[in-house]
């Protein structure tokens, strides 16, 4: 994607308003990558600014060096308005429970919705398991569960790691995910 483009020097300026969804690392590295570049960078997270689950001297940093913050935002549908986009907004507001890591869940605030007037979108919204049976199974005598990598065996050994195994959602976890995976296949 991006910042492997970027990484390889293919990407050299950009310019403009780009709006980037999403409050992981990734998702700040996009950004502060974009205001370097001379891009106009808002990051759209529709949670709030201390939910985001990207490193908080990170936020800090994106902002000091120019980075917008919408919070409690997210995207709804995009348009296309003479060669840029329009992002439709949904306002969230802070609903009555937390999510099962702790975050407070948002519910959307009525009707009230923004637009965004951008000339380019980048998605870096965190990985998920997309079907259920992708996701690792619960504590059994049939799992083995270390820090950072679940191995489960029924007809064959079905290793689970990276995103869906670790709370901190960095490269240094998935490395650690893949380390324990050779570890528990020996």
């Amino acid at each position: 994607g991006f910042l492997y483009n970027l990484r390889r020097k293919e990407i050299s300026a950009a310019g403009g308003t780009a709006a980037v969804i999403g409050g992981g690392n990734t998702a700040v590295d996009v950004a502060r990558s974009l205001v370097r570049l001379g891009t106009n960078a808002v990051l759209v997270y529709r949670r709030r600014r201390q939910d985001m689950p990207a490193f908080q001297s990170e936020v800090a940093m994106a902002v000091e060096e120019g980075v917008e913050i919408r919070e409690l935002a997210a995207p709804v549908r995009i348009e296309a308005d003479g060669g840029k986009s329009v992002l439709t907004l949904q306002q969230m507001k802070i609903g009555n429970s937390q999510t099962g890591n702790g975050r407070a869940q948002v519910v959307p605030d009525g009707q009230k919705t923004r637009r965004l007037r951008v000339d380019r979108i980048f998605t870096a919204i965190g990985a998920e398991a997309r079907e259920p049976w992708q996701l690792p199974p619960a504590e059994n005598s049939q799992t083995l569960s270390m820090s950072h990598c679940i191995l489960t065996v029924k007809d064959r050994p079905v290793l689970f790691g990276g995103d869906l195994t670790n709370p901190l959602k960095s490269v240094t976890d998935a490395i650690a995910s893949g380390k324990q995976a050779a570890m528990a296949l020996d």
